[in-house]
């Protein structure tokens, strides 16, 4: 289709090997018509984290302690006595008698007594976020089963690596999780475990605050605390309804215990201790007890303890607060015992005090390697089963006569439960979750650690994404998996024809033929590739770059103005494809040539996106300027001409940022937007604009779907995002 009074500007093509430019600007081997792509201020630097690897500690011990080489442990007694204790089976001796878990979530459904009952204390402060993307489960073979908890948000996203807050349970097949976001107080996943699968409840938590904390005394008397906004908040499930609870003050909460429905106890700050006694909650504050509290665990209702800010360890004796520990010192965090007269306490700088129900003592891990670290939470099973996790994401174990350390590849973990039959639950940062028994652990990690910025899929069984440092991901359907790549190269954008046919491009070309993905070619700084056929392949960028894949050869297009930045390529057949970029750029094919064509009222869109349903259904997102203020706008071709909406939506998305679109039906088109303002929000535009909640507060950087009801959406720090229009609950 070449319009009349429309220049042609491209008329001829030539065969390219399709090498990077040399001094002079063309790529070698690549006689241009010319056009390149646009360097794009790509987006964000792409600045990658690095893989975490799991090294196994080496055993330097303090003064009193011995390493043994047998186990990598240290004892304070003879090594060769000491290992045999741990490691004979049966008997009372160092392991108490524990028996392998093999299939966890079927044993033990009673609830646990209230000595196992687990921790309600939060972990400290929260640390740095790391990344984030969808995950699978790896580690060692063990007797765990039953999966992980998946963080959704309340409109239906599911998949964002958010922090875990939270994990309590009355036993192994009725075990809480809980997670929220690194910034926004309104988004908060809650995950209810049953022995076999997980049960999303994220329809029961809006306008709920952040969640710190989760305790209780049954299934069936679980609570909730938490902090909104320098608030607290306290939340109820009686086994089937959640209902809000009034309480006397306003003041963060930070823990929750439960000895039994009519003795619950929530602590905070300065000092805030609350008590519910069945029928209504009491203020039990002490003017002698002003500390932050971060934890409160207990054996009945005249012993309570709670620990917090400058070393302080509080005892309710069951009528008032006292302080059996008030000098300064290390902030607590921590706080169970399997009985009144063994009780541990963790915190800061490696902190281990020890009651033996008359005096505290300092402990020592009795490891160099942890030396000043942070230990958020203390839970067990036992005298002789004791977890301890420490902030940087190592889980330590106390056997009943040594400590030993597990590494994991969490970027900081932050509450932990153990089940009265030795299950371990260990949670953290960018949805670290790890499930542990004396055969190892089984982690839940993400994929990739890297930005991911484009997706693309042949079926709902066979999606693709890439991104930064040549990352590659691949989902069949069931689970996502971290792809071998060619190269570490960037990579800005995934398309297809088939299954065995799809390309990738960006500071390189890349083809995957069923099998393998290899370089196909090593052009630089592209920015967008759409697929029509096998022998029909379109790639545009920088520098007005507009490459042509015939099933042979790639073919590099030459325009009349080289300066120009091409952003986006969509067809729908080999006679209508249109790209778009930089500026007044809105170029299209129709089988024979090329021809500009004014965009709608002439707006200069910039870092524009391109997507569509049909040749008479097509869709440009981009940013504009409108007396010097940046907004956002559409563009549609109804197979004759473009018309406009600046919309009332052109005002809700202020910063310069690359789009990412993909129509899902005639009328409906998702959107993201890439970079700053909104950019971890995703768009849906039909007959007007509207942003969901997509639980993350990472950008997001691109989206595809296999249809209205299955889209995908990847971003920073390997994000992937998966729409479930149906949650799953049985509220």
């Amino acid at each position: 289709m070449v319009r009349s009074g429309a220049r042609l500007i491209y008329t001829s093509r030539a065969k390219v090997a399709g090498r990077r430019k040399d001094r002079t600007g063309q790529r070698p081997g690549v006689r241009t018509l010319r056009m390149t792509t646009m360097s794009f201020a790509l987006l964000l630097s792409a600045a990658a984290s690095c893989e975490r690897k799991l090294e196994a500690l080496d055993c330097p011990c303090v003064s009193g302690y011995e390493c043994c080489p047998l186990d990598n442990k240290c004892y304070r007694e003879a090594c060769g006595d000491a290992a045999g204790a741990t490691s004979g089976a049966g008997g009372e001796a160092a392991d108490g008698g524990r028996e392998s878990l093999g299939m966890a979530g079927t044993a033990e459904a009673g609830a646990a007594s209230a000595a196992n009952a687990g921790q309600g204390g939060r972990a400290g402060a929260e640390p740095g976020s790391g990344g984030a993307g969808d995950s699978g489960a790896s580690g060692h073979a063990t007797g765990v089963s039953g999966g992980f908890p998946t963080y959704c948000s309340v409109s239906g996203w599911c998949g964002a690596l958010n922090r875990f807050a939270a994990v309590w349970g009355s036993a192994p097949d009725a075990v809480w999780v809980a997670g929220n976001d690194r910034e926004l107080y309104a988004q908060n996943s809650f995950s209810r475990f049953d022995g076999e699968s997980w049960v999303n409840h994220d329809q029961h938590r809006e306008g709920w605050g952040r969640v710190t904390a989760i305790g209780g005394s049954s299934a069936e008397d679980v609570w909730f605390v938490g902090e909104d906004q320098g608030n607290g908040w306290v939340q109820h499930f009686d086994g089937s309804t959640f209902s809000p609870v009034m309480y006397p003050g306003a003041e963060e909460l930070r823990a929750v215990w439960g000895h039994s429905r009519r003795d619950v106890w929530a602590v905070g700050v300065q000092g805030y201790t609350l008590h519910f006694d069945g029928d209504s909650w009491s203020d039990e504050s002490s003017t002698t007890l002003t500390n932050d509290l971060n934890a409160v665990w207990g054996t009945g209702s005249d012993n309570v303890l709670a620990v917090g800010s400058k070393g302080a360890v509080a005892r309710w004796n069951g009528a008032t607060w006292e302080l059996e520990r008030s000098d300064p010192g290390p902030e607590l965090f921590g706080v169970w015992g399997p009985s009144a007269d063994d009780v541990w306490v963790v915190g800061a700088d490696a902190t281990v005090l020890r009651f033996d129900g008359k005096a505290w003592t300092e402990s020592s891990l009795g490891i160099d390697a942890l030396g000043g670290v942070e230990l958020v939470a203390v839970s067990g099973s036992g005298a002789s089963d004791v977890w301890i996790a420490e902030r940087e994401g190592r889980l330590i174990h106390w056997d009943g006569r040594a400590f030993s350390v597990t590494p994991t590849s969490s970027q900081g973990l932050s509450s932990l439960w153990v089940a009265a039959s030795g299950e371990a639950w260990a949670l953290g940062e960018r949805g670290f979750a790890a499930r542990c028994d004396d055969a190892g652990c089984v982690e839940r990690r993400p994929v990739l650690d890297d930005h991911l910025y484009a997706a693309w899929g042949s079926a709902a069984d066979d999606v693709w994404a890439v991104g930064a440092r040549g990352s590659i991901a691949h989902f069949d359907g069931s689970a996502w998996t971290h792809v071998e790549s060619p190269t570490t190269a960037t990579l800005r954008s995934v398309s297809g024809s088939s299954r065995s046919a799809v390309w990738a491009v960006g500071d390189a070309i890349l083809r995957f033929d069923g099998e393998s993905w290899s370089i196909a070619n090593e052009s630089s700084a592209l920015e967008a590739v759409f697929a029509l056929s096998d022998d029909d392949v379109w790639a545009v960028g920088d520098d007005a770059a507009l490459l042509h894949f015939d099933g042979t050869d790639w073919v590099d297009f030459q325009t009349d103005d080289p300066t120009r930045h091409f952003t986006g390529v969509w067809g729908s057949a080999r006679d209508d494809v249109w790209v778009v970029g930089i500026g007044n750029v809105n170029l299209h094919y129709d089988g024979s040539g090329w021809s500009k064509v004014p965009t709608p009222a002439n707006i200069a869109f910039n870092r524009q996106t391109i997507t569509g349903t049909a040749r008479d259904n097509v869709f440009i997102h981009g940013w504009y300027l409108q007396i010097g203020q940046p907004h956002f706008g559409e563009g549609r071709w109804n197979g004759q001409e473009w018309s406009f909406n600046g919309g009332d939506y052109g005002a809700l998305l202020t910063s310069f940022g690359r789009p990412s679109a993909f129509a899902a039906s005639p009328r409906e088109v998702w959107l993201v937007t890439g970079h700053g303002s909104g950019s971890s929000e995703i768009y849906r535009l039909s007959s007007s604009l509207w942003g969901e909640g997509s639980g993350t507060d990472f950008a997001l950087y691109g989206l595809w779907g296999s249809s209205p009801e299955d889209i995908w959406a990847v971003g920073e720090n390997g994000t992937i995002l998966h729409k479930e229009f149906a949650l799953e609950t049985p509220m």
